[in-house]
Order: structure tokens, then C-alpha cells, then sequence
């Protein structure tokens, strides 16, 4: 069942991040959206990550960067122990600002071995994207998941 809603989630924010935040400067929401779903979940994750890299290729017409990131991304969200931190919005905000860098550290990489050419986020850049990625979160988080998780 999480896996559909996730999927329908999962439309919808791809939709919503191409169409109306399709600006230079944007949160990377579908991250957000996939640390929300997946952080504390073990195996799920990995399915989650699988599916999420699966589509993005697909969408965005990479060979298999995205599958391989957010396969990596999902063992960082569903094996971080959820023990070591005092509540699941903490844990799933760490797993958010260590996702982000490995997924653009992880771009650079993949796309200097593949097309010849690092492609960095500009250096001002990556800490603004960081702000409103904390700004989304905390929105995304006060209006769906605080009521399911009793904070």
C-alpha cells in the first residue's frame, strides 16, 4: 500500500517540480519527498529507491544515474538508525541534508565519467538550495506527515 501512495506522491511532485518550480533555483522536492516516505524503513527504502531512480531515468532520459543515486540514497534513509535521534522529523532531516550532497556529488561524478564534464551546482548556489529545501520540508512536514508520526 505505501508503495502506491508513494508512486501517486511520487507523480504529483515530479509534476509539480517541472511545471511550477521549474526555476534555476529550486528545492529538490522529490528528495524531500522520498526522505519523508522512506527514512527509518530498511528494505521499503531500497524498493523506494529503485522505483524513484527507475522513474526519473525514464522521465528525464538518463541511462541509469538516478537508479544508481537514489540506490544509494535509500540505504543511507532506510538503514540510518533511527535510535540515535530523538524523533523521526530529526532523523528524516539528516537523512534530507546528507541525501542532497550525495545526490549532486554523485551527479558531477557520474556525468565526468559518462559525458567527459563535471556538472557542479555553482558554489552560491548549493547553500540557497539547501535553505529552501529546509523551507519545504518543514512546510511538507507541518501539513502531512506531524499528524501520522504524533508531533
Amino acid at each position: 500500500m505505501i508503495y502506491i501512495a508513494y508512486s501517486a506522491v511520487l507523480l504529483l511532485t515530479y509534476i509539480l517540480q517541472t511545471t511550477l518550480l521549474s526555476l534555476p533555483l529550486r528545492p529538490e522536492l522529490m528528495l524531500i519527498v522520498f526522505c519523508l516516505f522512506w527514512s527509518g524503513k530498511k528494505h521499503q527504502a531500497l524498493w523506494g529507491g529503485l522505483l524513484t531512480g527507475f522513474f526519473l531515468d525514464f522521465f528525464n532520459g538518463y541511462s541509469f544515474y538516478n537508479s544508481l543515486l537514489y540506490v544509494l540514497v535509500s540505504l543511507l534513509c532506510g538503514y540510518m538508525p533511527v535510535s540515535i535521534f530523538r524523533n523521526y522529523k530529526t532523523l528524516v532531516l539528516v537523512n534530507l541534508l546528507i541525501s542532497s550532497v550525495i545526490l549532486n556529488i554523485g551527479y558531477a561524478i557520474l556525468s565526468r565519467i559518462f559525458s567527459g564534464k563535471f556538472i557542479f551546482v555553482y558554489f552560491w548556489y548549493y547553500p540557497l538550495v539547501v535553505i529552501l529545501n529546509l523551507v519545504f520540508f518543514y512546510l511538507l512536514y507541518w501539513l502531512f506527515w506531524r499528524r501520522k508520526h504524533g508531533q
